[in-house]
């Protein structure tokens, strides 16, 4: 397996979050598999388990899960979202250049 991980910063947590997204190759192409987030801050620890082996079980059985990029989009931070660098972001899930 193939590995890339993100560090993500956002003024929502002191912390830091660090995304891990590991691909197979079937059939000479890579595709996404499993990911995970890892932060210090455990406050919402649950979630992202929970989030994370959903997105992990699409990786695995869909061979197209590029749907799953418009689903993530499309939420909202309810408390208005912040703004990254000059850039409004509307929720952690939609940082610049997504």
């Amino acid at each position: 397996m193939h590995g890339t991980t993100y560090k993500l910063r956002t003024p929502v947590s002191k912390e830091a979050f660090y995304v891990t997204i590991n691909d197979i190759e079937e059939n000479g192409k890579r595709r996404p598999y499993e990911v995970f987030i890892n932060t210090k801050n455990l406050q919402h620890f649950s979630w992202l388990v929970a989030m994370t082996r959903l997105i992990s079980a699409i990786f695995r059985r869909e061979e197209d899960p590029s749907f799953l990029v418009e689903e993530l989009l499309s939420i909202y931070d309810p408390a208005g979202g912040y703004f990254s660098e000059g850039e409004y972001v509307p929720s952690l899930l939609r940082r610049s250049g997504a």
